[in-house]
Formats: structure tokens, sequence, C-alpha cells
């Protein structure tokens, strides 16, 4: 009779046991940590991610270029093959509608508007989501020009619609105000400001249009093909146009100016306040903290520039891959064995050597508060940090070289690779971590597949690169 006790109580035991690992499986570790709720949604090769370790592979391998975030990442809308998904903060993909042609989402995550077709569930027109209700409706049945053909102002109670009858200011409710006719051209939308009193378009053989209620402005008149980045407001403008044999970088003021000033001719990129201004197939890249373009760096190969108060051009120097600072206008570059900050102050450039070394530099980075530098040597990282220098990691049969060092802005780890391919998460007091092994001559660099900068870990001509996210090694060949 006690045995049989025993075994009953081993069986029953056995079950619970069973089924708190099935439980616990199911809520915490959901294929591969699927569905735990978090921050920061990014992708790389259709891998979702986000800061509570979450992964969702449901779209690995698709080429996802159309997707934006709230501020914090916590919610998700992206278009893939004409459909429009919405991500949730625990990575749940739910498919809103099939048969859209664009999508915008406000700046605070509110809205998102969708350019639907024939083949959506509401035909073809102006639809919206709103993200706290989940709920999706038509908001009028219109004939929408094709993609890049609505644009979100960044309090979500403006849209900015090209359609086929002409360019219209529309809101959620409905209402709409007709801002030009007789579309002859497809015309891109760009932005819109929360007072509506400033739009932005343009038109591929007809450059860049700025209506106010008073007047249409044509800022840019020759064929436009570019990039585009507005202020807080939506009222001032900075855009890149590429030419031949070079680009040109311009600015306009929707208060104070009728056209577009010429800044400088060159292939540049630009950053501001460490925010690198993206290429937005969503209309014009957004700085939502930004009330001028003053301070921002311009890159033009080996040469670095400020813009200052004028909207001219002041010269930094020949500089070789710099690294931006986050929050401020400033910047730090390798100058032969020492690292110098640039930084636009009071109108002015200031220059300031803050480390040298005996031995060559191969590559640094800098932390997330610029308090301390992380230098790859031949042969060993070292951290500087007040004045003291400390060696970190060292390596034997092996060694650092360009772009070997590289600071994660998804969680300010440190990361370095060797010349071997070895690539190893820093610690100032553990050492070095290996998280991955791949080829001979890999080097560490910021890809921004969806706005957001990543880690990419790959080769000279980018054959095969595998990316960094929250810690985790994604493989996006």
């Amino acid at each position: 009779m006690k045995s049989n006790n025993t075994f009953e109580l081993a069986i029953g035991g056995a079950i619970i046991l069973l089924m708190v690992v099935f439980v616990w499986n199911l809520v915490f570790n959901r294929s591969n940590n699927e569905y735990i709720a978090g921050k920061n949604i990014t992708v790389a090769g259709g891998v979702f991610s986000n800061d509570a370790g979450a992964i969702n592979h449901k779209f690995k391998g698709a080429d996802i270029y159309e997707i934006e975030t709230d501020p914090e990442g916590k919610v998700a809308v992206f278009r893939y093959e004409k459909d429009v998904y919405f991500v949730n903060s625990d990575l749940k993909i739910e498919l809103i509608d099939r048969g859209c042609s664009d999508i915008s989402m406000n700046y605070a995550g509110d809205y998102v508007y969708i350019a639907s077709t024939e083949s959506s569930k509401f035909g073809r027109g102006l639809c919206a989501y709103d993200v706290t209700r989940k709920q999706y409706r038509l908001i009028k049945n219109c004939s929408i020009r094709n993609y890049n053909s609505i644009t979100s102002s960044p309090d979500g109670n403006s849209v900015l619609v090209s359609r086929s009858d002409g360019m219209f200011i529309m809101g959620p409710d409905g209402e709409e105000q007709k801002i030009n006719s007789g579309l002859d051209f497809y015309y891109v939308t760009l932005a819109i400001s929360n007072d509506r009193s400033v739009a932005f378009f343009s038109n591929y053989a007809g450059g860049i249009m700025c209506w106010t209620p008073d007047k249409l402005k044509y800022i840019y008149t020759s064929d436009f093909t570019g990039y585009t980045a507005v202020d807080s407001d939506c009222k001032k403008i900075v855009f890149y146009v590429y030419k031949e044999p070079k680009g040109e970088l311009y600015y306009f003021d929707s208060e104070t100016m009728d056209r577009g000033k010429s800044i400088a001719p060159g292939e540049f990129s630009m950053y501001l306040k460490g925010e690198k201004c993206l290429h937005s197939y969503e209309g014009s890249f957004y700085y939502p903290n930004v009330d001028s373009f003053e301070g921002m760096a311009i890159k033009d190969n080996g040469k670095m520039f400020w813009l200052n108060a004028d909207m001219d051009i002041l010269n930094i120097g020949e500089v070789s891959d710099p690294v931006y600072s986050h929050g401020e206008n400033k910047l730090f570059y390798k100058e032969e064995n020492d690292i110098v900050s640039a930084t636009y102050k009071d109108k002015k450039n200031q220059l300031d050597k803050i480390y040298h070394s005996d031995e060559a530099i191969k590559s640094f980075t800098v932390s997330d508060d610029n308090s301390s530098l992380w230098i790859a040597l031949d042969k060993k990282i070292v951290k500087y940090e007040a004045g003291v220098e400390k060696e970190v990691f060292a390596v034997e049969d092996d060694r650092f070289g360009y772009k070997s060092i590289i600071n994660d802005p998804l969680t300010d780890n440190i990361y370095c690779i060797t010349e071997n391919g070895n690539t190893y998460l820093l610690n100032e007091e553990s050492g070095a971590t290996l998280v991955k092994k791949t080829r001979k001559g890999d080097f560490l660099k910021f890809s921004y597949n969806t706005g957001k900068a990543v880690i990419s870990i790959t080769s000279q001509g980018e054959e095969h690169h595998n990316c960094i996210l929250f810690g985790k090694i994604i493989n996006v060949d």
C-alpha cells in the first residue's frame, strides 16, 4: 500500500512538473523568446527584435524597408508586398489590410494612415488604424497616387495626400482641403505641419514645392531625386539633390524665404546631434527635437563641416571615420596617434586633443555619455576615462584592424572584432566574451535597415553579414 502511494505520488509529481515546464515555456520562452513585451523594436533581415530579448522570425529573409515605430519603439507598422502589418510590444505581428500602396505613422505612434487599393477590404481610398483602440476604418474612398503619396503630420491630426484629383490635406474625421489641383505629374508627399500652415511635396520632373495658405512656392525647380529632412515644426527643410558630377545641399525656411538656398556642392551625408539623416520612404526624415539645423555635421568623402547659423558651411577639416556624439553637436576622429573632439559651440568649431597613444590607433569608439573612449591598438583594447588608461583585452595570435571596435546604439555595449573574424563583447571587469566567429577580414559597421542604427558584421564587398540585435547575432545573408 505504501509502495503504491509512493508510485502514484511520483507519477502525479511528474505530471505536475511537466505541466509547469509546459506553461513556463509557453509564457516565457515561447518559440525562441517570441512574445515578450519590450521596447525599441528593430528589424534586420526580416527578423524582429526588442530590448526584452524577444525574437520573431516570421518574415526572416524578407526585405522590409517601410517600417515605422513610435518614439519608444513599443509598437511598429510595416508594409511588405502591399500588405500592411502591425507589430505590438511583444512582437506579435497582425495583418491590418492587404493591397495597400503606402503607409504613414504619425511621430507619437497614435495613428497609421494607409493608402488602400482595389484589393483592400475597403477598396481604393484613405484609411486609418487607431493604435490605441486597434480599430481600422475607411476615412474616404478616393484615388490616391502610388507609393510615397501620404505623409502624416507629427501629431497625427492631418495627413498630406497626393490624389489623382489634386493634393489634399485630410484628417482622421474625413475633412479635407484641396491645396493644389491639376497634378499632371506624380507628386511625392514630404511633410505637413501640425497647424496645417505648411506642406512640402515634390515631383521628379518639377522640383520641390512649399504650400502655405497665401502662396505656393517653388523652392527648387529642376529635376529632383534625393532626400529631405524637416525640423520639429515641419516648417524648415534641408534637401540633398543627386546631380552629376556632384550633388548639392539646399536649405529653405517657409517663414522667411521664397526659394531654396544652395549651401554647397558635394557628396554629403548628414548627422544632427548624432542622428543620421536617412532617405525615408514615408516622407521627409523628421527631427523631433530640433528647431534649427545649425550645428548639423556634414561629411563629404574625407572632409567634415558644420552648418552655421546662416546655413553656410564651417570647415572642420580632413576627417576619417568620425564617431558622432548623441545629444550634442560633437564628433570624434583619429589624427595619427591622437583622438580629437570637434564641437560646434558659440558658432565656432572647437578642437580638443583628448587622447594620445605611443602606438598606432587602429579604431576607436565612444560611450553614449561621451565619458570614455574604447580604443583598439594592434594587439589590445584599452579604455580611457577621466585621464586613466586601462587595458581591457589582449590577443596573442591575432590583431585588431580597421573598423574593429564599435558601440552598440541599442544597448551601449562595446563590441570588437579581430582580423581573424572573432567578435567579442567587451566588459571592463570581466574582459571579453566571444560571441561570434565569422570570416577573416570582417569588420564592424552600422546598418540602417529601418532607420535605426544596428551593428553589422560584414566583409569589404558586403558579400555576407550578420547583425547584432540586443546581444543576439542574426544572420541576414
